[in-house]
Protein backbone atom coordinates (compact mmCIF):
# COMPACT_ATOMS: atom_id res chain seq x y z
CA UNK A 1 0.00 0.00 0.00
CA UNK A 2 3.32 2.42 0.00
CA UNK A 3 2.59 5.64 -1.83
CA UNK A 4 5.47 6.55 -2.94
CA UNK A 5 4.91 10.20 -3.85
CA UNK A 6 4.25 10.82 -0.37
CA UNK A 7 7.18 8.21 1.21
CA UNK A 8 10.46 9.91 -0.73
CA UNK A 9 12.46 11.25 2.34
CA UNK A 10 14.27 14.83 1.52
CA UNK A 11 16.53 16.31 3.95
CA UNK A 12 15.99 19.69 2.37
CA UNK A 13 12.15 19.48 2.77
CA UNK A 14 12.49 18.62 5.92
CA UNK A 15 14.92 21.35 7.45
CA UNK A 16 12.74 23.80 5.71
CA UNK A 17 9.79 23.14 8.15
CA UNK A 18 11.68 23.28 10.96
CA UNK A 19 11.72 26.64 13.50
CA UNK A 20 11.83 26.03 16.88
CA UNK A 21 14.74 23.11 16.85
CA UNK A 22 17.81 22.77 14.47
CA UNK A 23 19.20 19.67 14.90
CA UNK A 24 21.73 18.12 13.43
CA UNK A 25 20.14 16.26 11.14
CA UNK A 26 21.13 12.81 8.68
CA UNK A 27 19.14 10.39 6.75
CA UNK A 28 19.55 7.41 5.58
CA UNK A 29 18.80 4.30 2.70
CA UNK A 30 18.98 1.83 4.99
CA UNK A 31 20.61 0.75 8.58
CA UNK A 32 20.00 -1.66 10.92
CA UNK A 33 18.59 0.41 13.90
CA UNK A 34 18.12 4.34 13.78
CA UNK A 35 18.66 3.53 17.77
CA UNK A 36 22.15 1.25 17.68
CA UNK A 37 23.63 3.85 14.74
CA UNK A 38 22.94 6.79 16.77
CA UNK A 39 24.13 5.23 20.58
CA UNK A 40 27.37 4.34 18.50
CA UNK A 41 27.77 7.24 17.49
CA UNK A 42 27.05 9.47 20.74
CA UNK A 43 30.94 10.90 21.03
CA UNK A 44 30.74 12.41 18.04
CA UNK A 45 26.91 13.72 18.05
CA UNK A 46 26.27 17.35 19.45
CA UNK A 47 22.91 17.45 20.92
CA UNK A 48 20.47 17.32 19.68
CA UNK A 49 20.95 14.57 16.32
CA UNK A 50 18.41 13.38 14.51
CA UNK A 51 18.59 10.26 12.41
CA UNK A 52 15.79 8.95 9.87
CA UNK A 53 16.28 5.81 7.72
CA UNK A 54 14.05 4.58 4.47
CA UNK A 55 14.63 1.33 6.20
CA UNK A 56 15.72 -0.72 9.12
CA UNK A 57 16.91 -4.18 8.91
CA UNK A 58 17.04 -5.00 12.44
CA UNK A 59 14.80 -2.84 14.01
CA UNK A 60 13.76 -3.38 17.49
CA UNK A 61 10.62 -2.34 19.77
CA UNK A 62 10.27 -2.84 23.86
CA UNK A 63 11.47 -5.92 25.56
CA UNK A 64 14.16 -6.77 22.30
CA UNK A 65 10.77 -7.72 20.12
CA UNK A 66 11.47 -6.98 16.43
CA UNK A 67 10.06 -3.81 14.98
CA UNK A 68 9.10 -4.21 11.51
CA UNK A 69 10.56 -1.22 9.18
CA UNK A 70 9.98 -2.30 5.18
CA UNK A 71 11.63 0.08 2.81
CA UNK A 72 9.16 3.36 2.39
CA UNK A 73 6.44 2.16 4.38
CA UNK A 74 7.34 3.88 7.62
CA UNK A 75 8.40 6.64 9.48
CA UNK A 76 11.40 5.16 11.45
CA UNK A 77 13.14 8.35 13.11
CA UNK A 78 15.43 8.38 16.50
CA UNK A 79 16.66 11.73 18.28
CA UNK A 80 20.07 11.92 20.07
CA UNK A 81 19.66 14.40 23.06
CA UNK A 82 21.28 15.06 26.20
CA UNK A 83 18.83 15.59 29.02
CA UNK A 84 18.86 18.14 32.54
CA UNK A 85 16.66 16.28 34.43
CA UNK A 86 17.30 13.58 37.44
CA UNK A 87 17.76 10.33 36.09
CA UNK A 88 15.60 8.78 38.65
CA UNK A 89 12.68 10.36 36.71
CA UNK A 90 13.58 9.32 33.14
CA UNK A 91 11.16 5.90 33.19
CA UNK A 92 8.73 8.79 32.06
CA UNK A 93 10.54 9.50 28.70
CA UNK A 94 8.72 6.74 26.90
CA UNK A 95 5.10 8.24 27.76
CA UNK A 96 6.70 11.98 26.72
CA UNK A 97 7.42 10.30 23.09
CA UNK A 98 4.34 8.82 23.26
CA UNK A 99 2.12 12.25 23.43
CA UNK A 100 4.77 13.89 20.77
CA UNK A 101 4.31 11.40 18.31
CA UNK A 102 0.57 11.46 18.91
CA UNK A 103 0.88 15.04 18.67
CA UNK A 104 2.94 15.21 15.86
CA UNK A 105 0.47 12.29 13.70
CA UNK A 106 -2.41 14.06 14.61
CA UNK A 107 -1.34 17.91 13.58
CA UNK A 108 -0.37 16.51 10.59
CA UNK A 109 -3.45 13.94 8.97
CA UNK A 110 -6.46 14.82 11.48
CA UNK A 111 -5.69 11.16 13.14
CA UNK A 112 -6.73 10.71 16.55
CA UNK A 113 -4.62 8.98 18.52
CA UNK A 114 -4.81 7.13 21.59
CA UNK A 115 -2.08 5.93 24.06
CA UNK A 116 -1.31 2.45 24.96
CA UNK A 117 1.03 2.66 28.33
CA UNK A 118 3.97 2.89 28.36
CA UNK A 119 4.66 3.86 24.35
CA UNK A 120 2.05 2.40 22.03
CA UNK A 121 0.91 4.48 19.79
CA UNK A 122 -3.05 3.11 18.72
CA UNK A 123 -5.37 4.20 16.17
CA UNK A 124 -9.09 2.48 15.32
CA UNK A 125 -8.18 -0.14 18.30
CA UNK A 126 -4.70 -0.87 15.96
CA UNK A 127 -1.14 -0.30 16.66
CA UNK A 128 0.45 2.18 14.31
CA UNK A 129 3.51 3.01 15.71
CA UNK A 130 5.56 2.36 19.31
CA UNK A 131 8.42 4.33 20.78
CA UNK A 132 12.07 3.38 21.97
CA UNK A 133 13.79 5.64 24.99
CA UNK A 134 17.25 4.22 25.71
CA UNK A 135 19.16 6.22 28.41
CA UNK A 136 22.88 6.11 28.26
CA UNK A 137 24.40 7.60 31.27
CA UNK A 138 27.53 5.61 31.35
CA UNK A 139 28.10 7.23 27.94
CA UNK A 140 29.27 10.17 29.69
CA UNK A 141 31.31 11.21 31.82
CA UNK A 142 30.41 12.37 35.48
CA UNK A 143 30.50 15.80 34.93
CA UNK A 144 27.97 15.93 32.11
CA UNK A 145 24.69 15.29 30.95
CA UNK A 146 22.99 11.94 30.51
CA UNK A 147 21.87 10.82 27.01
CA UNK A 148 18.73 9.81 26.05
CA UNK A 149 18.11 8.05 22.55
CA UNK A 150 14.74 8.37 21.41
CA UNK A 151 12.93 5.79 18.74
CA UNK A 152 9.75 6.13 16.81
CA UNK A 153 8.22 3.91 14.39
CA UNK A 154 4.83 5.06 12.80
CA UNK A 155 3.45 2.44 10.25
CA UNK A 156 2.18 5.07 7.19
CA UNK A 157 1.64 2.60 4.41
CA UNK A 158 2.37 -1.16 5.03
CA UNK A 159 2.18 -3.98 3.47
CA UNK A 160 -0.55 -7.03 4.51
CA UNK A 161 2.71 -9.68 4.27
CA UNK A 162 4.37 -9.01 6.84
CA UNK A 163 4.15 -11.48 9.60
CA UNK A 164 3.31 -9.22 12.40
CA UNK A 165 1.80 -10.99 15.53
CA UNK A 166 -0.82 -8.37 17.11
CA UNK A 167 -3.60 -6.33 15.37
CA UNK A 168 -1.86 -3.23 13.72
CA UNK A 169 -3.16 -0.94 11.08
CA UNK A 170 -1.09 2.03 9.34
CA UNK A 171 -2.11 5.93 8.41
CA UNK A 172 -3.39 5.21 5.02
CA UNK A 173 -5.29 2.14 5.64
CA UNK A 174 -6.77 4.13 8.38
CA UNK A 175 -7.65 6.98 5.47
CA UNK A 176 -4.96 9.15 6.92
CA UNK A 177 -2.07 9.28 4.33
CA UNK A 178 0.70 11.56 5.38
CA UNK A 179 3.82 13.43 3.52
CA UNK A 180 6.66 11.71 5.25
CA UNK A 181 8.46 15.20 5.21
CA UNK A 182 5.66 16.52 6.92
CA UNK A 183 5.31 14.25 9.70
CA UNK A 184 9.05 14.27 9.84
CA UNK A 185 9.22 17.44 10.72
CA UNK A 186 6.69 17.87 12.76
CA UNK A 187 7.50 14.92 15.10
CA UNK A 188 11.33 16.20 15.67
CA UNK A 189 9.19 19.56 16.70
CA UNK A 190 7.23 17.82 18.86
CA UNK A 191 9.76 15.77 21.06
CA UNK A 192 12.01 18.66 20.96
CA UNK A 193 9.13 20.64 22.93
CA UNK A 194 8.09 18.05 24.82
CA UNK A 195 11.53 17.01 26.32
CA UNK A 196 12.23 20.48 27.24
CA UNK A 197 9.20 20.75 29.39
CA UNK A 198 9.99 17.46 30.76
CA UNK A 199 13.38 18.42 31.05
CA UNK A 200 12.00 22.26 33.07
CA UNK A 201 9.00 20.68 34.71
CA UNK A 202 9.09 17.13 34.71
CA UNK A 203 6.23 14.51 33.58
CA UNK A 204 3.58 16.03 35.76
CA UNK A 205 2.95 19.20 33.60
CA UNK A 206 2.25 16.60 30.39
CA UNK A 207 0.24 13.81 32.25
CA UNK A 208 -3.03 16.13 31.62
CA UNK A 209 -2.17 15.31 28.12
CA UNK A 210 -1.07 12.27 28.12
CA UNK A 211 -4.22 11.22 30.03
CA UNK A 212 -6.64 12.61 27.27
CA UNK A 213 -5.44 9.75 25.13
CA UNK A 214 -5.44 6.83 27.74
CA UNK A 215 -6.66 3.98 25.51
CA UNK A 216 -7.05 1.56 28.70
CA UNK A 217 -8.78 4.13 31.15
CA UNK A 218 -11.40 2.22 33.12
CA UNK A 219 -11.00 -0.52 31.90
CA UNK A 220 -10.17 -3.97 33.49
CA UNK A 221 -6.47 -5.30 32.27
CA UNK A 222 -3.88 -7.37 32.69
CA UNK A 223 -0.76 -6.89 33.75
CA UNK A 224 2.20 -9.42 33.53
CA UNK A 225 5.59 -8.67 34.86
CA UNK A 226 8.05 -11.64 33.54
CA UNK A 227 8.16 -14.11 36.17
CA UNK A 228 5.88 -12.65 39.27
CA UNK A 229 2.41 -13.39 39.01
CA UNK A 230 -0.17 -11.03 36.52
CA UNK A 231 -2.01 -8.44 38.39
CA UNK A 232 -5.89 -7.92 37.99
CA UNK A 233 -7.37 -4.75 38.35
CA UNK A 234 -8.84 -1.44 36.43
CA UNK A 235 -6.44 0.76 34.86
CA UNK A 236 -6.76 4.67 36.29
CA UNK A 237 -4.09 6.75 34.21
CA UNK A 238 -0.34 7.62 35.25
CA UNK A 239 0.96 9.05 38.17
CA UNK A 240 3.10 12.16 38.22
CA UNK A 241 6.26 9.87 37.32
CA UNK A 242 4.49 7.87 34.63
CA UNK A 243 3.87 4.79 36.45
CA UNK A 244 0.39 2.77 35.19
CA UNK A 245 -2.12 3.39 38.39
CA UNK A 246 -4.34 0.34 39.31
CA UNK A 247 -7.17 -0.54 41.32
CA UNK A 248 -7.31 -4.29 42.60
CA UNK A 249 -8.93 -5.94 45.24
CA UNK A 250 -6.23 -5.08 47.97
CA UNK A 251 -6.28 -1.32 46.96
CA UNK A 252 -4.26 0.87 44.41
CA UNK A 253 -0.64 -0.10 42.98
CA UNK A 254 1.72 1.87 40.71
CA UNK A 255 3.35 -0.04 37.88
CA UNK A 256 6.82 1.15 36.67
CA UNK A 257 7.50 0.34 32.94
CA UNK A 258 10.33 -1.99 31.92
CA UNK A 259 9.73 -5.33 31.72
CA UNK A 260 6.07 -5.31 31.88
CA UNK A 261 3.07 -5.97 29.10
CA UNK A 262 -0.39 -4.69 29.44
CA UNK A 263 -3.60 -6.05 28.08
CA UNK A 264 -7.22 -6.17 28.23
CA UNK A 265 -8.67 -8.25 31.02
CA UNK A 266 -11.29 -9.78 27.93
CA UNK A 267 -7.97 -9.65 25.45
Amino acid sequence: MSDLPLMQLDRAAIVAQLTDILPHLELVKTVDSTNERLKQQLAQLPSPSVLIAGEQTAGRGRRGRPWHSPADQGLYLSMAVQLDAPLATLSALSLVTGLAAAQAIEACSGAALQLKWPNDLWLDEHKCGGCLVEVISEAAQASTLPWAVIGVGINLALTDDLGIEQAWTDLQRAGHGVNVNHLAAELITQLGHHVAVFCQSGFAALRPQWQTRDAFYGQAVVVEQGSNPSVHGQAAGVTDTGALRLITAAGEQHISSGEVSLRRAND
